[in-house]
């Protein structure tokens, strides 16, 4: 399965870049290199919202629920000679709440993650060229058990513009390295695979933005016997800015499903959120000459949140 996943992803994007290169070239606010109206752009947002989890294994089946919170801060600035580069930070933190084994295990169970990419691209009125690089965090925190997991990607990114449409994708390399313990021994282990995603995006006005979104991530462990993880995320969103201010509304959902070591797994996220805008005057202008990249997404295993949880 994983594999015809990762193909039809990977064509899907080719066969949208190939198809979008044949449509006609639109003239847009912001144009490449020294005649932009602004040199950087940046943005600082917050969100929060709730997560349902579902696990599945053999005639095991348990349902959880938990608050998600975060930030996210990201820069970019366009040099003379055509090249930009964009940073991204990005938290997010999981409060779950539960007891683990029955009560073997009593306290307040945290999950987080943190993120920095950089981007290094170039941009004209028409398309985007780019490579990713991420480096990442995830802690798992339990009545004074930690696991930590250090998490690496690399690949590349493409925008093509159509009118009020922007259609983005990217795909690349992802390794993880786990350290750490728990209530039922130590947990250390490393694990390869690729992750890819496809993006379209538009613009209802130049402040109001909807897109939808489709990331696909295969990972292999390096233990004996070792199972691969699949995981789907689909999302949609939307974002609304303030007509001469600063501030723009989000609302986000999301649907993870994943299969890891015969545990089938979903996930429901539901988060809103808040953003403050420099640069660039419109969420359009923004897209086309400002903040417009994203970090890798984040899927992983969701049974590690709560595997021993009864």
């Amino acid at each position: 399965m994983k594999k015809y996943v990762l193909s039809g992803i990977l064509l899907a994007l080719s066969t949208s870049m190939a198809f979008s290169e044949e449509l006609p070239e639109m003239n847009y606010e912001l144009m490449d290199g020294a005649s932009r109206e602004i040199k950087w752009d940046a943005y600082f947002s917050t969100f929060g919202g709730y997560n349902w989890t579902k696990l599945e294994q053999d005639d095991y089946s348990e349902n959880f629920e938990d608050f998600s919170y975060g930030a996210r801060a990201s820069g970019v600035y366009h040099f003379d000679n055509g090249v930009s580069i964009q940073k991204d930070l990005v938290y997010d933190r999981s409060d779950l709440g539960v007891d683990y084994n029955g009560g073997f295990v009593d306290g307040n169970v945290t999950s987080s993650d943190f993120d920095a990419a950089t981007h290094i691209y170039t941009q004209n009125s028409s398309y985007l060229l780019g490579a990713i690089v991420q480096l990442g965090k995830t802690s798992f925190d339990f009545a004074g058990f930690n696991q930590d997991t250090t998490r690496f990607y690399f690949g590349g990114e493409a925008q093509k513009y159509y009118g009020n449409f922007t259609f983005y994708g990217q795909a690349g390399y992802q390794r993880t390295k786990t350290d750490g313990g728990g209530p039922f021994g130590s947990s250390n282990f490393a694990s390869d695979g690729l992750i890819a995603s496809l993006e379209a995006r538009y613009f209802y006005t130049d402040n109001w933005r909807f897109d939808v979104k489709g990331t696909y991530a295969y990972q292999q462990y390096d233990f004996e016997g070792s199972d691969a993880l699949d995981a789907l995320e689909l999302a949609a969103g939307t974002e609304y800015r303030f007509a001469d201010t600063p501030f723009s509304l989000t609302s986000d959902i999301s649907w993870q499903i994943a299969d890891n070591e015969g545990v089938e797994s979903s996930r429901t996220t539901v988060l809103v959120g808040v953003k403050m805008n420099l640069g660039a005057e419109t969420l359009k202008s923004r897209d086309r000459g400002g903040v417009t990249l994203d970090p890798f997404e984040v899927l992983k295993p969701l049974e590690s949140l709560y595997s021993g949880v009864t």
